[in-house]
C-alpha cells in the first residue's frame, strides 16, 4: 500500500492542496523560478545582439526575405536564391519587427516562454515540481540558445517551436476529455506546421504524429478500451493535429503560386528541380567516393547526352566550379572535385546566369528538362546507371554507410562540448549588408566591435614565415599585436603523420585588445598575419581551422564574445563549463538508470496514470531521429556536427535524459526500501515467535 502511495504521481496528490489565484502550489512555484530565471537570461544577453553576415544563402538570405516582407513584396522579386529557404522564419523576423521588438530580445522571449510551457506540461503529467523547475532554468540557459541567438539562421526558431510543439503533443497524452485532447492536438498540429516549414523535415513531423498515435492506442487498450475504439481515437487526435500542417502548407504554396507562378514551397525540394536530382545521381561513375557521388568524370558523360545541362558546362568547369569548390574544401577537405552538397547550389547559379531562372516556372521547366534527357540517357544505356532510392541522398551507400558510426559520435560530441561562436560582425562587412541587417533585427547599435577579446591560435607559413599576428580596426590602426610564439608540437607532428614535412614548432600565439572608450566606434577588428617578406594574409575569428598549405592557421578560442560587461562574460563562461559537466553527467545518469530499469523491469510497481515512459518515447523518438539524420548528412555530404544542428533537440536530450536518470534512481530507492522492510518485517516474526 505505502509502494502504491509513492507511486502515485504528484499531479494527484496536488488536486487535494489548497490553490494560489486558481493554480496549484507546484504551478506556482515553477512560475515564481521561471520569472527569475527569466530576469536573470534577460540581463546576462543584454548586451547582445543579432550579428551581421554576408552569406547570400544563408543568415543574408533570411535578413533580404525579411526586408521584403516588411516592405509588403512578400519574398521579394524573383530570382535563383527568392525560394532556397522556408518562409516561416523570414516571417517570424517581420513579426517581431512589426510590433516594434529588437530581433535578439524577441528570440530570448520566445526561448523563455517555449521553455515554460514545456516544463508546465511535464508538471502536469506529474513530473515532480523540483525537475520542472530545474529543466526550465536548464533550457533557457543553454549556452547553444546564449550563442545561437546572436545569429540570424532558422534553428533558433525551429527550437523553441519544437518545445512548444512537445507541450502541446505530452497535455494530449494527459488530459483526460477528449475536447480537451482535440484541442491540444490541434495546438501541437499548428506548432509542427511551424516546425516542418521552418525547416524542411517533414519526416521528424510523420514520425512523431506516428509515436503520438501509437502511444495513445497502447495506453488505452491497457486501461481496458476496445483496440478499435482506441484506433479510432488516436486516428481522429492525429488527424487533427494533421490539419494545420495541411493548410499552412497548402497556403504557402498558394500564395507562391500566385506570386512566383510555381505551387511549391521551396525550389530546393520543388518535384522539377528534385528530378533533375535524382537523375544527376542516376549516373553511375567509375570509382564511388565518398562525398562525391557525381564526380567531373560522371558530369562530362552528363553533358555529352543533355543540351540543358550542357550550357551550364562552362560556368560549373569553370569559374564557377573553382569558387564552390573552395568552398567544398574548407568544408570538408575535399580539394580536387565539387562534392555534392555544393554541386546543386553550383549548377543552379550557373543556370541562372544563362538565363533559366528568369522565372520560376522557366526554372521549373529547365529542370525537367534536363531530367527527362539524362533519364532518357540511362534508360536506353547511352550514360551508365544505378539504382536512386532518394533524391536528397547519395546513391553511394558503400562509400559512406561504413561512416556512419563515427559521424554519430561526431554529432554527438557536439552536444556535449558546444563552441562559441561570434557575436559580432565580420571583417570587411559591406555597408549596405550592416544596414539591411540594422534594420530588419532593428539592432540596438551596429554589433561592430570586438570588446576585451582574446585570441589564441597557432599559424605557420611554410615558405614566408609569420612573424606578427595583429588585431586590426577597419580604418588601418593596429589594435593588438604579437610576435611571441609559443611551442606547438602537436600541431607540427600531426602534420608530418599526413607527410607534411618542416613544420615549426614555435607556432602558438595569443592576442589579447580591451576595449576602451575611443575604440567604440571603430568597426570591426580583422585578424592578420604578417609574413616576413611583409606579406599580410587575413584570417576570420571563428574557433576552427583552415589549411592552406603552405599557409595554414587554427583559432584555438576565443574569449570575450559575449555581452560588453565582464561580469556576464564570465557568467556565461561558467555556463559553458557547467553545461559540460550537466550534459556528460545526465548522460552517463541515463545509462545506468536504463541498465537499473531493466534488471527491475519486474519488480517496478505500474501505475496507471504514470505518463514518464510515454514521455520518454516520444522525446527519444524526436532526438534519436534527428541525431541519425545528423550523422547521415555528415557521412554522405556535409558536416552535420555543427551546434545549430543540435540545438533543436538539446533541450530534449537533457529533459530525456534527466527524466530518465530521475526514475532509474527512484526506482532503485524504492527497491532498496522495500528489501529493508521485508526483512524487518521477517525479523519482526520471527522476535514474536
Amino acid at each position: 500500500m505505502e509502494t502504491e502511495c509513492r507511486a502515485a504521481p504528484a499531479r494527484a496528490r496536488d488536486e487535494r492542496r489548497p490553490r494560489v489565484l486558481g493554480m496549484s502550489r507546484r504551478a506556482v512555484v515553477l512560475i515564481v523560478s521561471a520569472v527569475a530565471v527569466a530576469a536573470f537570461k534577460l540581463w546576462l544577453t543584454s548586451g547582445d545582439d543579432i550579428v551581421a553576415s554576408a552569406t547570400p544563402y544563408d543568415q543574408q538570405r533570411f535578413a533580404e526575405m525579411a526586408k521584403s516582407l516588411i516592405d509588403g513584396n512578400w519574398l521579394g522579386n524573383y530570382d535563383h536564391l527568392t525560394l532556397i529557404r522556408e518562409p516561416i522564419y523570414p516571417i517570424w523576423i517581420w513579426f517581431v519587427h512589426a510590433i516594434g521588438v529588437r530581433l535578439h530580445e524577441g528570440m530570448e522571449w520566445l526561448v523563455i516562454f517555449s521553455a515554460l510551457a514545456f516544463s508546465s506540461s511535464l508538471l502536469s503529467a506529474g513530473v515532480s515540481t523540483w525537475f520542472c523547475v530545474a529543466t526550465n532554468a536548464t533550457i533557457v540557459l543553454l549556452p547553444y540558445g546564449t550563442w545561437l541567438n546572436c545569429d540570424l539562421r532558422s534553428e533558433t526558431l525551429y527550437a523553441p517551436l519544437l518545445l512548444f510543439s512537445f507541450a502541446a503533443l505530452v497535455r494530449v497524452l494527459v488530459v483526460d476529455r477528449f475536447a480537451s485532447r482535440a484541442r491540444n492536438a490541434l495546438l501541437a498540429g499548428l506548432a509542427l506546421a511551424l516546425v516542418w516549414h521552418t525547416r524542411d523535415e517533414s519526416f521528424l513531423v510523420a514520425i512523431l504524429l506516428a509515436t503520438l498515435g501509437a502511444i495513445l492506442v497502447r495506453r488505452a487498450t491497457r486501461s481496458g478500451s476496445p483496440l478499435r475504439d482506441a484506433i479510432i481515437r488516436a486516428v481522429a487526435l492525429v488527424g487533427l493535429a494533421i490539419v494545420p500542417i495541411a493548410c499552412t502548407h497548402l497556403a504557402i504554396r498558394a500564395v507562391n503560386a500566385a506570386r512566383y507562378g510555381e505551387f511549391i514551397v521551396t525550389e530546393p525540394e520543388s518535384t522539377s528541380f528534385l528530378a533533375a536530382k535524382k537523375a544527376l545521381f542516376r549516373i553511375r561513375p567509375d570509382t564511388s567516393r565518398r562525398l562525391v557521388a557525381l564526380p567531373a568524370a560522371s558530369r562530362r558523360r552528363a553533358y555529352a547526352v543533355s543540351p540543358s545541362l550542357a550550357e551550364t558546362q562552362d560556368l560549373v568547369e569553370g569559374k564557377l566550379g573553382v569558387k564552390w569548390t573552395k568552398s567544398c574544401c574548407r568544408a570538408v577537405d575535399v580539394c580536387d572535385d565539387i562534392g555534392d552538397a555544393w554541386f546543386f547550389w553550383c549548377l543552379r547559379e550557373a543556370a541562372s546566369a544563362v538565363g533559366h531562372h528568369r522565372s520560376a516556372s522557366e526554372a521549373a521547366r529547365y529542370y525537367d528538362a534536363v531530367a527527362n534527357e539524362l533519364n532518357a540517357a540511362c534508360d536506353d544505356g547511352r550514360l551508365p546507371s544505378r539504382l536512386v532510392l532518394n533524391a536528397h541522398l547519395s546513391p553511394d551507400y558503400a562509400a559512406y554507410l561504413p561512416c556512419l558510426g563515427s559521424s554519430f559520435l561526431r554529432v554527438l560530441g557536439v552536444m556535449w562540448q558546444p563552441s562559441p561562436l561570434p557575436s559580432r560582425d565580420g571583417p570587411g562587412l559591406a555597408a549596405g549588408v550592416r544596414r539591411l541587417f540594422d534594420t530588419v533585427a532593428r539592432r540596438a547599435r551596429p554589433r561592430t566591435i570586438y570588446p576585451s577579446i582574446r585570441v589564441r591560435g597557432w599559424t605557420f607559413d611554410l615558405d614566408d614565415p609569420v612573424v606578427k599576428v595583429m588585431l586590426r580596426g577597419p580604418d588601418g590602426r593596429e589594435l593588438a599585436a604579437t610576435s611571441q610564439f609559443t611551442d606547438r608540437p602537436e600541431i607540427a607532428q600531426r602534420y608530418a603523420e599526413v607527410g607534411v614535412r618542416d613544420v615549426p614548432v614555435p607556432i602558438g600565439f595569443e592576442i589579447a585588445f580591451e576595449e576602451s572608450g575611443r575604440d567604440a566606434a571603430k568597426g570591426a577588428a580583422n585578424l592578420v598575419f604578417v609574413k616576413a617578406s611583409g606579406a599580410e594574409s587575413p584570417g576570420r575569428l571563428v574557433v576552427r581551422e583552415w589549411d592552406w598549405t603552405p599557409f595554414s592557421f587554427g583559432i584555438d578560442s576565443i574569449e570575450g564574445l559575449g555581452s560588453s560587461s565582464p561580469l556576464c562574460r564570465g557568467v556565461q563562461a561558467a555556463l559553458v563549463s557547467a553545461h559540460v559537466a550537466v550534459a556528460i553527467g545526465v548522460s552517463w545518469a541515463a545509462v545506468a538508470a536504463a541498465a537499473i530499469l531493466l534488471l527491475l523491469r519486474r519488480r517496478v510497481p505500474r501505475v496507471a496514470d504514470d505518463f514518464g515512459p510515454a514521455i520518454l518515447i516520444l522525446v527519444g523518438v524526436a532526438v534519436a531521429s534527428r541525431l541519425a539524420l545528423l550523422a547521415l548528412i555528415d557521412a554522405s555530404s556535409f558536416p552535420g556536427n555543427q551546434p545549430r544542428y543540435v540545438y533543436p533537440v538539446m533541450a530534449l536530450y537533457l529533459a530525456g535524459a534527466a527524466l530518465l536518470a530521475q526514475r532509474g534512481g527512484t526506482a532503485l530507492w524504492d527497491f532498496v526500501r522495500r528489501r529493508r522492510a521485508q526483512r524487518f518485517g521477517a525479523s519482526a516474526a520471527t522476535k514474536c515467535k
